[in-house]
């Protein structure tokens, strides 16, 4: 698959496809993973929100220089380096001052090369995948100056590459072809050369094993069975095996994007749970997560009724188009506001996203069609996203994070009919509080801040040797962002997994927010017989975040909090190597439970 894609850094949004988006939920997650594979920005097809953009930008070159001199620089991607949402591993290097046009090739004998070039001036990020020949990427630069080159692997894939820059001046570097990022239609396209053994029974069990004679997608062995179904109709799907982290893909009527899952049931196995947008046949792939886990057995479960709503906990993921009916079914109770007005508002968690469950609130927006509009969410006490819905929509529109702060922004132009509903929302599934709501055609800077529960800087010397820069950690702070809370007297049994965690400097990491009034201390551990787990406590009081590796005996983690102020507080859990498996957290009150 041959691609290469410019992708704008504009925010003006007139489709309804022209945002992406994202959430904590399995199931947002399995809609948006394609843009995922681009960082979740995409060329003419889907530009990314501020926040997901961001990551590329954020990535430490750690002193790796390219010259466009034509020489081959060796690489190595390696377990440490980091990993996007859906597996990718990828690595930065600083390319600085060339003169003019340039040719960028990555290549590898070890992984399905993937490469990004991100001007040093913003604008256009370049994307290639096969374009320099078998799995290799080539991209070509039309003009000069620095730029950050982004080398990176299809699957997670470790081992040796070298990029080369070479000057161009003639300018005969080709590259992809078409200008636009099509992933969903490439990965559609592989999955439906993979020909179905047999149809599912619901419930039923199927058996099997991969030896890599299969046909693959995104560089996995896929294997395949239909399933039949009523439009309306809930499924849980569950792919397990021992040891092995193992994937899913569904296709079929009414989806307009492949779902798909790694890690939702637990203990690295796959979950889709799914409302059928339409009756028909549906396609389920069964796929482990990389090349390293053949020849074990594999189950493939499925359940429907009861079983499939215990399962999934009635949280169930359908078409985009049927999510947008689910936003207008909820009730605005009469909040509106008009074009060039701004309103308060508070944010409870009596109404959530019919998806994903974060914290939204329905107003209609007054607004006269073809206005270009701007709406604002801005909030000192959560994170705040702003989604848009409208009678036809194939798709919600949302942000989160637009421009270097927490709070959100969002244009797009008013459809005829004009029945617009906005609606304000939180990043954390427990994000509630105060917020301004502002819709304009003419709108002035953004307020920055709004990190209330999740985004903080964390630089410095984080203690025990590890020594994060400030935009390292800004990346834990946002993609590890809080989506769950911990209680003062609790323990959980979480899992760092590819999909619900970021890799950062080596170290795998996921977040949850701890609010307490009590003034007293308390204690958070973090243990685990599968992964070498780290803390870091991020406060109202702490002017540095609190840090352990091996304090809890063996290879577990603990950290005393002194009694300080009320939260919000997050705690960091993070795997060393980048390890997934899972851990239990333990939060308690000092000389107490």
């Amino acid at each position: 698959m041959a691609l290469s894609s410019a992708l704008p850094n504009g925010s003006f949004l007139s489709d309804p496809h022209s945002v992406a988006h994202r959430g904590p939920s399995p199931f947002r997650r399995a809609r948006i993973v394609e843009l995922a594979l681009a960082l979740s920005v995409a060329g003419g097809a889907e530009p990314a929100s501020g926040q997901e953009r961001s990551v590329l930008s954020l990535l430490d070159t750690q002193g790796r220089v390219l010259a466009a001199d034509g020489a081959g620089h060796g690489g190595q991607l390696t377990r440490n380096d980091f990993v996007t949402g859906p597996g990718q591993r990828v690595q930065a290097w600083a390319l600085g001052g060339i003169a003019g046009p340039a040719q960028v090739d990555l290549t590898s004998e070890d992984f399905d090369a993937y490469l990004y070039v991100l001007p040093g001036e913003g604008g256009e990020i370049l994307v290639d995948d096969d374009s320099g020949g078998d799995l290799n990427s080539r991209v070509c630069l039309d003009e000069g100056g620095a730029y950050t080159v982004v080398a990176g692997s299809l699957g997670g894939g470790t081992g040796a590459f070298t990029l080369r820059v070479a000057p161009d001046p003639d300018g005969l570097c080709t590259s992809g072809g078409e200008w636009g990022f099509s992933s969903e239609g490439e990965t559609s396209e592989a999955l439906e050369a993979v020909v179905p053994q047999g149809n599912l029974a619901v419930p039923g069990t199927e058996t099997f094993r991969f030896d890599g004679s299969e046909p693959q997608a995104e560089g996995r062995p896929l294997r395949a069975w239909t399933v039949q179904g009523e439009e309306g109709e809930r499924f849980a799907l569950t792919h397990r095996s021992p040891g092995v982290d193992t994937y899913l893909y569904l296709a079929g009527p009414g989806l307009t994007e492949v779902l798909r899952d790694d890690d939702s049931a637990g203990d690295f196995d796959a979950r889709l749970c799914v409302e059928l947008p339409q009756s028909g046949e549906y396609t389920v792939y069964a796929a482990p997560f990389g090349f390293d886990d053949l020849g074990a057995l594999h189950r493939l479960e499925t359940a429907g009724g009861a079983d499939a709503e215990m399962a999934c906990d009635g949280s169930f993921a359908s078409s985009p188009a049927v999510v947008v009916q689910r936003l207008l079914a909820l009730d605005t109770q009469g909040r509106a506001i008009a074009v060039g007005d701004e309103a308060d508002g508070i944010l409870s968690l009596a109404q959530a996203h019919p998806e994903s469950g974060e914290p939204l609130q329905g107003w209609r927006l007054d607004a006269t069609p073809g206005t270009r509009v701007f709406v604002d969410v801005v909030s000192d006490d959560f994170d705040a996203t702003v989604h848009v819905a409208w009678p036809g929509l194939d798709e919600e529109l949302m942000n989160d994070d637009f421009g270097s702060g927490c709070n959100s922004r969002l244009d797009f132009m008013v459809p005829a009919g004009g029945s617009v509903v906005v609606f304000p929302g939180a990043w954390s599934t427990s994000g509630q509080g105060a917020f301004l709501l502002r819709a304009s055609t003419d709108p002035g800077p953004l307020e920055e801040g709004g990190c209330a529960g999740g985004d903080f800087d964390l630089g410095g010397d984080l203690g025990g040797g590890f020594g994060a820069g400030a935009a390292s950690w800004e990346m834990v702070g946002r993609f590890a962002a809080p989506g769950e809370s911990l209680t003062v007297g609790t323990e959980q049994e979480v899992m760092l997994d590819h999909d619900s965690t970021s890799v950062v400097q080596g170290i795998r990491a996921r977040a949850w927010e701890v609010v307490t009034r009590d003034p007293g201390g308390w204690i958070v551990e973090a243990s685990s017989d599968q992964v070498d787990p780290v803390l870091y406590v991020m406060g109202p009081s702490l002017s540095e975040p609190l840090f352990d590796d091996d304090s809890g005996g063996s290879l577990n983690a603990r950290v005393e909090v002194p009694g300080a102020e009320s939260g919000p507080w997050v705690v960091v859990v993070g795997a060393l190597g980048g390890e997934v498996g899972s851990v239990r957290v333990r939060v308690l009150r000092q000389g107490g439970n």
